[in-house]
């Protein structure tokens, strides 16, 4: 089997993660579809400033990202003038006069110079393009959270990131991806970015790190203190906050996805996946993941 890395990561559908989780529990059809591959993984560019947060503190930036121009872009720019020259040496391939073997010259130069920048943009096409002024932004966010000294308590060289685990609960193959592990430590932790810390709200990520709580006790037999650090994209002004998510908080949560896991394995089992009911304001009537669902009521009529 190919070994799962955090590009390939949401490919690998055969197990299950947190995300399926919560896509199950907004609606069981949404899930299906999703495992399906019907649903397009859409990068929202909200998403972008977060990334590149967590790729900076991770180490793993010049992996993921390319600060300037998009290479996508200068990638099909130089293709785009490279068959120009093509075009422009068959035009004077042949003649003899000096004018054309002078623009053949030149057109032969120009293939060699974009092929030669065509083969070093390659290995970059699969990198995000983030712009001067926004990584300097996600730069900053970086230094305010390593100026608190509560960082002390994570030291990132000797954690593992972007840990990934693959266990089994309930029967059910699982997985998971850590922002943070410190094994020896029995530390898990969560980076998260958001517009204004007074907005975050932490109860909304229990559930993700009670999941990871239990992948690394089932892999590992460790049962980890589970952290959420944070830091808001204020332009002048950023301010860091850790948050501890109580072990008693995420027993209590535990059960809830150990009945999530079950729900999945039988409607697997029996092939029936009920859409979300019209009353589930999370569900079928606003829903903003699957816009093509056939059992979808959201309607371009309104009354003012």
């Amino acid at each position: 089997m190919e070994k799962i890395t955090p590009k390939n990561y949401f490919q690998h559908k055969e197990f299950l993660s947190y995300h399926d989780i919560k896509n199950f529990q907004k609606c069981e059809f949404l899930y299906s579809e999703d495992k399906a591959g019907k649903v397009e993984r859409v990068d929202r560019s909200y998403f972008l400033y977060g990334h590149a947060f967590d790729s900076l503190l991770t180490g793993d930036f010049s992996h993921n990202f390319v600060v300037g121009r998009d290479p996508k872009k200068s990638l099909e720019q130089l293709r785009t003038a490279r068959l120009k020259a093509e075009e422009s040496r068959k035009k004077y391939e042949g003649r003899t006069d000096k004018r054309s073997q002078e623009a053949l010259a030149k057109s032969i130069v120009a293939i060699q110079e974009s092929e030669a920048k065509e083969m070093a943009l390659e290995d970059q096409t699969d990198k995000e393009a983030i712009t001067d002024t926004v990584y300097a932004h996600v730069e900053a966010s970086v230094q305010a959270l390593d100026r608190q000294t509560l960082m002390s308590a994570f030291p990132r060289s000797a954690a593992t990131n972007q840990q990934i685990i693959t266990t089994k609960i309930a029967g059910k193959a699982v997985k998971g991806m850590l922002d943070y592990f410190h094994r020896e430590n029995s530390i898990i932790a969560d980076y998260k970015t958001t517009a204004q810390m007074k907005t975050f709200d932490p109860a909304t990520y229990i559930g993700q790190l009670t999941w990871y709580r239990m992948l690394v006790r089932e892999k590992f037999g460790i049962d980890c203190d589970c952290y959420l650090i944070v830091v808001d994209k204020e332009t002048y002004t950023k301010h860091a906050k850790f948050v501890q998510i109580s072990k008693e908080t995420m027993d209590d949560h535990e059960q809830i996805l150990l009945d999530a896991v079950e729900r999945i394995k039988s409607a697997e089992a029996i092939g029936l996946y009920e859409p979300a009911a019209f009353e589930n304001i999370h569900g079928c009537f606003n829903c903003d993941h699957y816009g093509n669902c056939p059992h979808t009521v959201q309607t371009e009529f309104e009354v003012i």
